[in-house]
């Protein structure tokens, strides 16, 4: 054997003498060398994924018109595709309702839906009775508002906005295209949004005693109403949307998606009693969210 090789031979004894001498790891000592090893992995937070989804979804939402064109039903399908009962639905509301408009979900869906396609009707329409009706229950409303508690100066100007248009709408100033635009600037659209709000709050504190037992937990109508109506951001119910049909007298139908296993969609009338045939807004309901149908 050569000195060289020697060397090398006795390297490896040495080295195999050491890794004996070492003392074997322990059961504990390998999982936590695991552990570590699994820690060095891309860890994902499924409440981070949650909550940036949930932003994505926000920011589409900002993004996207307040009342959007009319447009085809069918484009539910899309947004639905992997919900049946869903689906089954919006493809047997096509048969009687082909159009709807989308409305930004922010809030306020149920109140801009409801009285940007009012205005859509009056000015369709030219049906003169229903505008010189709206405009002379607007211009009452503020006494109410104050019989129910509202300062004058914090409702006034809110009054104003929509007396403002309706007025342009009396004057034919106000078109259909106009009218989207109108609804489509956040601020003035808001405005007037706001001002239903209070007609919603003043009309449930007026008459308290016929709505408070639906309330849970004994909460107050003048609590409800500051924490659930007045909010900008805050959704529409049944208790507020029948507010809303009782003081504005205007009918309405609403269809319903859910879950159920039936292929059409419930229908709703408010008030219950209404004239069927006079009813000239169809809402479009799912969890959360109003759209605009049209037939």
């Amino acid at each position: 054997m050569s000195t060289s090789e020697q060397h090398i031979t006795s390297a490896e004894n040495t080295q195999d003498v050491e890794r004996s001498a070492q003392p074997a790891k322990n059961e504990n000592e390998m999982c936590v060398e695991e552990n570590k090893q699994n820690n060095d992995q891309p860890q994902y937070d499924s409440n981070l994924i949650t909550q940036q989804s949930e932003e994505i979804r926000k920011e589409i939402e900002e993004n996207s018109p307040l009342i959007s064109d009319v447009l085809p039903l069918q484009m539910l399908e899309f947004e639905f595709a992997d919900n049946q009962p869903f689906l089954v639905k919006i493809k047997n509301l096509q048969k009687k309702y082909p159009d709807y408009r989308k409305v930004r979900r922010d809030g306020s869906c149920f109140y801009r839906a409801f009285l940007y396609r009012f205005f859509e009707y009056l000015i369709r329409s030219g049906n003169k009775e229903q505008l010189d009706k709206f405009i002379k229950r607007i211009s009452e409303s503020k006494k109410y508002l104050m019989d129910a508690g509202f300062e004058e100066f914090v409702i006034e100007d809110f009054q104003q906005a929509v007396l403002d248009q309706l007025e342009s709408l009396s004057k034919n100033i106000l078109t259909e295209q106009s009218a989207l635009e109108l609804f489509c600037d956040k601020f003035k659209s808001d405005s007037m949004v706001l001002y239903l709000r209070f007609l919603v709050s003043g009309y449930l504190k007026t008459n308290a005693i016929l709505y408070e037992h639906f309330l849970e937990n004994g909460i107050t109508i003048d609590h409800f109403c500051h924490t659930e109506v007045e909010p900008i951001d805050k959704d529409a119910d049944q208790i507020q949307i029948t507010a809303l049909v009782n003081y504005l007298e205007v009918p309405l139908r609403i269809l319903y998606l859910d879950g159920s296993p039936r292929e059409e969609a419930d229908e709703l009338y408010l008030p219950e009693d209404c004239n069927k045939e006079q009813v000239f807004i169809t809402l479009l309901y799912r969890p959360g969210h109003y759209d605009l149908l049209y037939n």
